[in-house]
């Protein structure tokens, strides 16, 4: 077809038997909106091709058709429709004759896109992503531009070196009597059962302080007349045992003194019992000077052979078992120093030195136990039972460490920052002790490699970095 027009129509025959005739109805393509394909479109020919774009214009115009594409009303009343579609397609011709020349005899389909309706959750939701977009944007803008105006970030650095590091772990304890700084009154007579000692009369009370010599209680002297020899048997052996640790060299200093005051002491109270067994006296006296503690007796009461009448403690050495961090115990070691301090005896300090360290958890799995032995010969002497405040000082020699302030957590691990070519690269580490210059690196460092030491908490691993001096 070479126009938009097409012939569509009723066949007529002639009065004198002729060809049939038929009339002509124009109608416009644009009018067509088919699914069907430009090669369909052009195998319409003849009255089947007529009829059905008959049949589309019905449809268009809401009209029912026949699959024949004749009218419901019958072959005239169809006749009739074209005809005034036909009619109302020349009306429009004019303005669409140069788009229908264009067109060729193609139908054209109309397209009608459908967008989803816009809520106000879905704005929501997009005006959120619109904002977290353009301040992403911002930021990285904002970095980079920083970056090329001040350049790299700058930092000091300093050096992985050996070095010595005094920790100071704290923790809390008692006072108490050293083992071997108290002594218990008794009397005792070997191969006697149930020999019993009257007492009748007391000279002390608990807590009282007495020096060497105080008396303390005062005995029927009968049992210990009628055993005069065992009496002075004890004495012999006791003397025998301190000539001994005397003329005995030992390593430890420290504790054969100690072995010797307690042999003296013993010495010095069988003594007085020999002079109460020869009738010379009835008063036991303190072998040693201390505080009283133990006593249990009133004048008129007896005491078996063995028992305990009273202790003596010698407060001028004391013990002080103290819970400190089972990390700290990494740290002590024995022979370190310590200061103990009094609670609620402002400005008295006892000066004393680690005896054990045990790392066996106490409390719940979080501390260990230090025994300390410290001095208590002041005037006044601190009271066994006091609770006191430790300290020690620990002093321990790292093969690497690096100034305190190198040390940081990301992420929950420790590290530091390793700076190398220009740039630096976080690196893991494990510290060990530590005081309030330096600390100790376990494992992760070298001795001389450098570490960056300010400016770390802006400092990403690989960043290029520019090295001020060392610190």
């Amino acid at each position: 077809m070479k126009s938009g027009r097409h012939r569509v129509g009723h066949a007529r025959n002639g009065s004198n038997g002729s060809r049939p005739s038929y009339q002509s109805v124009e109608l416009d393509p644009m009018l067509f909106v088919s699914p069907v394909s430009t090669d369909q479109t052009r195998g319409f020919s003849g009255e089947s091709s007529a009829a059905a774009r008959v049949a589309q214009v019905g449809r268009r115009n809401g009209e029912a058709t026949n699959g024949h594409g004749v009218h419901a009303g019958g072959p005239a009343t169809n006749f009739e429709h074209a005809r005034t579609n036909g009619h109302a397609a020349k009306e429009e011709q004019p303005a669409r004759s140069a788009h229908g020349r264009g067109l060729k005899g193609r139908a054209v389909l109309r397209i009608r896109r459908h967008f989803p309706k816009l809520t106000r959750r879905r704005a929501r939701v997009i005006l959120v992503m619109l904002t977290v977009l353009v301040l992403a944007i911002l930021a990285a803008a904002g970095a980079i531009g920083r970056a090329l105006l001040t350049g790299p970030p700058e930092v000091v650095a300093a050096t992985a070196e050996p070095s010595t590091i005094t920790n100071e772990p704290g923790g809390v304890g008692t006072l108490s009597e050293a083992p071997n700084d108290s002594f218990t009154v008794s009397l005792n007579l070997a191969g006697i059962q149930d020999a019993i000692f009257s007492i009748s009369q007391v000279d002390v009370t608990n807590g009282q302080q007495v020096g060497v010599g105080a008396p303390l209680v005062q005995i029927d002297p009968s049992l210990l007349v009628q055993n005069v020899a065992q009496f002075q048997s004890q004495l012999a052996s006791a003397q025998q045992s301190l000539n001994d640790a005397i003329r005995a060299p030992s390593p430890d200093v420290q504790a054969q003194a100690q072995q010797i005051a307690t042999l003296t002491e013993q010495v010095t109270y069988d003594s007085e019992l020999v002079a109460i067994a020869q009738g010379k006296t009835t008063t036991v006296t303190s072998p040693t000077a201390g505080y009283v503690t133990g006593l249990i007796l009133q004048p008129g009461q007896v005491v078996s052979a063995g028992q305990a009448i009273l202790d003596v403690i010698n407060p001028s050495v004391v013990d002080v078992s103290a819970s400190v961090l089972l990390t700290d115990t990494r740290t002590i070691a024995a022979g370190d120093s310590a200061d103990v301090a009094p609670s609620g005896l402002p400005g008295v300090h006892l000066h004393g030195t680690v005896l054990t360290v045990s790392p066996i958890s106490t409390a719940g799995g979080l501390d260990g136990t230090v025994v300390i032995q410290a001095q208590n010969s002041s005037p006044n002497a601190v009271p066994i039972g006091t609770q006191v405040f430790v300290h020690v000082k620990a002093v321990q020699s790292a093969a690497v460490s690096v100034p305190a302030v190198a040390v940081m957590n990301s992420d929950l691990q420790t590290g530091v920052f390793v700076l190398r070519n220009g740039r630096a690269h976080f690196q893991a580490v494990t510290v060990g002790a530590s005081d309030a210059d330096r600390v100790q690196i376990v494992s992760g460092l070298k001795v001389g490699q450098t570490v960056a030491v300010s400016n770390m908490q802006t400092l990403t691993d690989g960043e290029k970095v520019r090295v001020l001096a060392d610190g």
